[in-house]
């Protein structure tokens, strides 16, 4: 009797939690017709491209032009708006975006900005940056070097100068490692953000266009396809040491036309491993074991996004994942100028259909289509896109469960 007791008051208390912890959130992807949650004035200039050319879901953030505007897309709230100083354009590969600020690259300085209200926190000489948490580091090169300053995220105070004697790249890390990569040369050296000091020195391998990708646990050495060979080179590098080497012969549908049929602007990866395509499969190359997972494909398939899922594009089939075992074609129109391009957020993919953008789900087919040119994104349980003059947040019918 006693026990029957205990069982029954576990199950209350039970019952108890779950109504505390209540139903699980709303998602886009839910049945049920999508509605209208926030229409403000758009306050950055106009675009027919089905993407801007800067957001930051996780922030806020989005760019256009020099444009920056940071916006609680939850409630849609604009929190401000700024207009960079010429030279420095608000598009991705020109803006790092940290805890507590937004580093902006231009032609010849280097600013930050505050992430809570956009002011400028300070500006520096320079054209390269990279940003680890509470540390900066700017690089000013010229021909006979690098002067690189180590400063503090939020008041710019240098921290530490060093002077490199040839002319480079710096490259950010995982915010985890508080170091970053300069690559002169062939030389590769890990310095340590807080204090300029080095952790390690390698001699890199000869090539062509070398760069360095960063991971969490390893960095990669990428020298790209060159004619005649078209092979590309990975390298993982840890503690000063190269752990393994993979070559590829890059073959990319997407881009017949180009060298090789590389094209740097598709050197895609999903958490950090990049996705290489080969005669007909994509190879998914592991940062830290340097293993390597082949996925067949079609004759003139090819990966369109990075990201997080598989999203692929075959002419005359259109657009499917190979995330799972069904690769059926999806039932969304061609774009109108043959020129596919998708995203994948969770379980939903964005993709360009007709004139505008379709919102799909493998699970419940079209979610929404805007029929008109225009950008959009997905930012948690929001779809926003430009809608005219405006800007507008689509989400889905409050739960009652």
């Amino acid at each position: 009797m006693a026990r029957r007791s205990m069982i029954l008051t576990l199950a209350a208390v039970l019952a108890v939690s779950a109504g505390c912890m209540g139903s699980r959130e709303s998602s886009l992807a839910d049945d049920g017709p999508l509605t209208e949650k926030w229409r403000l004035p758009a306050p950055l200039p106009a675009t027919s491209g089905p993407a801007w050319q800067f957001t930051d879901t996780q922030a806020g953030l989005i760019g256009q032009g020099r444009r920056l505007v940071s916006i609680d897309v939850a409630r849609g709230i604009q929190r401000w708006v700024i207009d960079l100083p010429p030279g420095h354009p608000a598009v991705a590969g020109s803006l790092t975006v940290t805890d507590q600020a937004v580093v902006a690259r231009g032609t010849s300085s280097v600013l930050a900005l505050s992430l809570f209200d956009g002011h400028t926190l300070w500006a520096r000489p320079g054209r390269q940056a990279a940003a680890v948490t509470d540390e900066g580091v700017v690089a000013n090169c010229s021909a006979e070097g690098c002067d690189l300053t180590g400063v503090d995220m939020l008041t710019g105070t240098a921290r530490w100068t060093r002077r490199m004697s040839a002319g480079g790249t710096l490259t950010g890390t995982d915010r985890n490692c508080g170091c970053v990569y300069f690559l002169a040369g062939r030389t590769l050296t890990m310095l340590d953000a807080a204090t300029g000091s080095s952790r390690w020195t390698l001699t890199t391998p000869a090539g062509a266009g070398t760069r360095v990708l960063p991971s969490l646990y390893r960095a990669m050495l990428f020298t790209p396809p060159t004619p005649p060979s078209c092979t590309a080179t990975f390298r993982g590098v840890a503690d000063g040491t190269i752990l393994w080497t993979r070559a590829f012969h890059w073959r990319d549908p997407a881009r017949p036309a180009a060298a090789c049929t590389y094209d740097p602007a598709r050197l895609l990866t999903a958490y950090d491993n990049p996705r290489i395509p080969v005669d007909g499969a994509l190879e998914t190359l592991d940062s830290y074991s340097g293993m390597v997972s082949p996925r067949a494909l079609d004759p003139g398939e090819y990966l369109l996004t990075g990201d997080y899922g598989t999203l692929t594009w075959t002419p005359g089939a259109g657009y499917r994942s190979r995330e799972g075992t069904d690769v059926r074609s999806a039932a969304i129109a061609p774009p109108d100028d043959n020129r596919p391009w998708g995203t994948v957020s969770g379980s939903l993919w964005l993709v360009r259909s007709g004139a505008g953008l379709t919102l799909y789900s493998p699970f419940g087919g079209v979610r929404w289509t805007k029929p008109t040119p225009g950008p959009a994104l997905i930012s948690h349980d929001r779809l926003v896109y430009l809608d005219g003059t405006d800007l507008v947040a689509l989400g889905p019918p409050a739960r009652t469960d």
